[in-house]
């Protein structure tokens, strides 16, 4: 009997013990993956990013060739592309980039009045690579920043970062 009484107070003992392991554990590597595709998430904007960006000086040089008089929204175009890339948090990326792609529109637009320009191969070509789903619209690109400033700050808020803390 008094065996028998032992044996149930280790295993609760060890229940008892195990289980905030395990616990603890399960959270750290839950914070782990979460900070992996906060991270794949930033990665894959920039790389759209950094994609449309490269696009910008043809696109604006091959305009520029057919219009010269309508230096203000080649202008504009290329002040929206300094400024989204030094944009540093993701707040500033996020505004530029809108104001980045209502320039492009409205150069886009511009093009429609210019028929020898509409004609171009190469602004055709560039218009097309501007407009593929890989240049990531900015509601798309919207809606994965706020995931990943979502999943951060769960990351960091949650009362398991103390332990993700304790252990890198």
């Amino acid at each position: 009997m008094l065996l028998t009484s032992v044996l149930i107070c280790v295993a609760a003992l060890a229940i008892l013990i195990a289980m905030p392991a395990y616990i603890a554990y399960a959270t750290h590597n839950r914070l782990v993956a979460l900070d992996q595709r906060c991270e794949t998430a930033f990665g894959d904007i920039d790389a759209h990013l950094k994609h449309r960006h490269n696009l910008i000086p043809p696109l604006v040089e091959t305009v520029r060739v057919f219009t010269k008089h309508e230096s203000d929204i080649l202008l504009g175009v290329t002040r929206a592309r300094a400024e989204a890339l030094q944009a540093n948090s993701p707040e500033m990326r996020l505004s530029a980039e809108q104001n980045l792609t209502q320039n492009i529109n409205a150069l886009i637009g511009m093009a429609e009045r210019f028929p020898e320009l509409k004609a171009s191969t190469h602004f055709s070509e560039l218009r097309r690579t501007s407009s593929t789903p890989r240049t990531a619209s900015p509601p798309r690109a919207a809606s994965t920043i706020w995931r990943s400033r979502n999943t951060a700050r769960r990351c960091a808020n949650s009362p398991a970062a103390i332990s993700a803390a304790c252990s890198t």
